[in-house]
């Protein structure tokens, strides 16, 4: 559900921001387990030469189960086959193994506790450049005191419903810290060993612990009351953090490299016409705004 916020990047700054709350459109209820996404694109100062929008991309789950690029094509090659059984059966032995671990890492994700959006702590999964030098992943924490109710058991379509309630209704709106995690080879370490900077960019599914490499919070979102945008303009929107980045803040590593084709694959796919011209619906998203 597409929602407007107001992001701080540096204070006293503010930037409009559009957020995306999404999930799987072919979950036929919210009280089915899936992962979450959080997406939300920045509108910046304009100087008339560089990139004026960023795009970030989160999901309810602190990394991605398909690990990189080469378990990600043994996983696409399976789920959209015709005969999903038989072409797992002919992947190559390491293949194999990749889909299975992938598949068990999201059968794991998906069971975890059912969140009200504004409720919902996301991670970027996979790294960003920070600067020349510097290499983080992203995270948007929620505020301990963002109102929520209860969600109706019967409504298929209730943390959307919940979200739109809170934008309507309440008087004091949900904020999110926005923090970045600091790659730090000095100090993480992986079953007891330090790894260089490659492996830590490279495995999606390697998580970076918090413990050795803390998230630093550099920027808030808060939602606009009443800022829900149109079925039309949601139907417009779309994130793309390659494209909507500068070479200071590039996306890094295997899966951001084999997620860029599917990405735009998707977009275009999302954003058919039907035969009256207009876009077809084929997510289950809401979009607000904030700052």
């Amino acid at each position: 559900m597409p929602v407007s916020a107001v992001c701080t990047f540096t204070d006293p700054d503010a930037y409009h921001a559009a957020i995306r709350n999404a999930e799987d459109p072919y979950v036929n209820s919210d009280f089915k387990g899936d992962v979450r996404a959080l997406s939300f694109s920045v509108e910046l100062a304009s100087d008339g030469a560089n990139h004026t929008r960023h795009d970030y991309s989160m999901q309810s789950a602190t990394t991605l189960p398909i690990n990189d690029a080469t378990a990600f094509l043994a996983v696409m090659k399976v789920l959209t086959a015709s005969s999903p059984a038989r072409d797992a059966w002919s992947l190559s032995f390491r293949d194999k193994l990749r889909f299975v671990r992938s598949m068990l890492v999201v059968q794991s994700q998906i069971r975890r506790p059912i969140r009200r959006y504004q409720q919902l702590r996301c991670w970027s999964n996979v790294p960003f450049r920070h600067g020349p030098a510097d290499v983080v992943k992203y995270c948007a924490t929620p505020s301990p005191g963002n109102p929520a109710r209860a969600l109706r058991k019967d409504n298929p379509n209730a943390l959307q419903e919940e979200l739109i309630r809170h934008l309507n209704d309440d008087t004091q709106m949900s904020c999110f810290d926005f923090g970045l995690q600091f790659l730090d080879t000095k100090r993480m370490a992986y079953w007891g060993r330090r790894r260089g900077a490659s492996f830590w960019i490279e495995n999606a599914s390697i998580e970076w612990n918090e413990t050795q490499a803390p998230f630093h919070t550099v920027a808030r979102l808060t939602l606009l009351p009443k800022s829900r945008l149109t079925a039309k303009a949601s139907e417009a929107m779309y994130f793309d953090v390659t494209s909507n980045s500068t070479p200071d803040s590039a996306p890094l590593g295997s899966i951001n490299r084999a997620r860029r084709p599917a990405e735009v694959a998707s977009r275009k796919a999302r954003m058919r016409t039907d035969c009256n011209g207009e876009p077809q619906t084929s997510s289950c998203e809401t979009t607000a705004s904030g700052g």
